[in-house]
């Protein structure tokens, strides 16, 4: 007989949100917790976002930059230790140097002693 692993609560809601995430990005929504995406769905959603001009040449995404309740993606990212994710959204135009609550990411990464 055959038995099936079973997953921690913490797991099963783990997956939730990621595969809700993922729904929500292929309906083209942008928010905040899309850093819990996958990197390459990420950069799915930013090149469909910027239509066929990615293709010739990368411009500045400003919609990166956008904010939410005074927090933005690259703060997100930089807080989750989701460093991929952090070099995707300065590759696409993202700014470093936007502040949430007085401190941009650089001063977030030595405070959390992460490695930009």
């Amino acid at each position: 007989m055959k038995t099936n692993p079973t997953l921690s609560a913490a797991r099963v809601d783990a997956v939730r949100r990621r595969v809700q995430t993922i729904a929500r990005l292929n309906n083209g929504k942008f928010f905040l917790d899309m850093v819990n995406a996958p990197r390459e769905e990420i950069r799915r959603y930013i090149l469909k976002k910027l239509g066929p001009a990615a293709w010739d040449y990368h411009p500045k995404a400003g919609f990166l930059n956008q904010q939410f309740n005074r927090k933005t993606l690259l703060h997100r990212s930089v807080k989750l230790e989701k460093l991929d994710i952090t070099d995707l959204l300065l590759y696409y135009g993202a700014n470093p140097d936007i502040e949430e609550n007085g401190r941009t990411i650089e001063h977030l990464a030595a405070a959390e002693n992460n490695k930009l």
